[in-house]
């Protein structure tokens, strides 16, 4: 049997993050000093990104130099549902889930994530 490279579409990552989130009970990003670090997509749109788990988000900041002064920050599922994504998230942005920061990206809304999670319950 042969094994290639298996590619994700968007919607695999949305519902491979949803479940995750919702096993864990929680969603990740990276904290910068004072606030939480904002990234542009390859359409120049702001996206803030986040993760699944402790150890993506710990991967994805390992890898960027510019990143280093950064720190997973755990955001519990009800706080993320109820503080984030009413007032916190930026007015305008797209979540970027379990964020690589690539043109293959997963860009969703903040309605997706909190139906694909409440979904996954």
């Amino acid at each position: 049997m042969l094994h290639g490279q298996m590619t994700l579409t968007p919607e695999d990552v949305l519902r491979i993050f949803c479940a995750e989130v919702a096993e864990g009970d929680a969603v990740w990003t990276a904290w910068r000093g004072q606030s939480i670090a904002l990234f542009s997509s390859a359409d120049g749109e702001q996206v803030v990104p986040f993760w699944s788990t402790e150890e993506r988000c710990a991967n994805f900041i390992a890898s960027r130099t510019d990143l280093q002064s950064c720190s997973p920050v755990q955001i519990p599922w009800q706080l993320f549902r109820q503080v984030w994504v009413a007032s916190t998230i930026p007015a305008g942005a797209h979540l970027g889930i379990n964020w690589v920061g690539s043109e293959q990206d997963c860009l969703a809304t903040r309605e997706e994530v909190v139906a694909g999670v409440e979904s996954a319950t």
